[in-house]
């Protein structure tokens, strides 16, 4: 018979994983407010640089395609730590 604590046994494993997740949404958080500073450094139109952000989409879109197979494979934890 197993016993029931209230204690987490690996509170940092949770933290781990909220900010692995997070990742994707904090950094589109962090590209949209600077899309007119990057059109401005760069000298073109604002249409030109919310392209950044369509490109950002696809590459997670493409990395989920790639390291969904990989982390099947070889485990998610070590293609996390890789």
């Amino acid at each position: 018979v197993t016993s029931f604590t209230d204690k987490n046994p690996k509170p940092q494993a949770t933290w781990l994983l909220v900010l692995i997740t997070s990742t994707s949404a904090l950094a589109l958080a962090i590209i949209t407010p600077s899309l007119p500073g990057i059109a401005e450094s760069f000298s073109v139109t604002p249409e030109s640089a919310q392209r950044v952000l369509t490109v950002y989409l696809l590459m997670v879109g493409l990395g989920q395609l790639i390291f969904g197979p990989v982390s099947d494979r070889f485990g998610r934890r070590l293609t996390l730590l890789a």
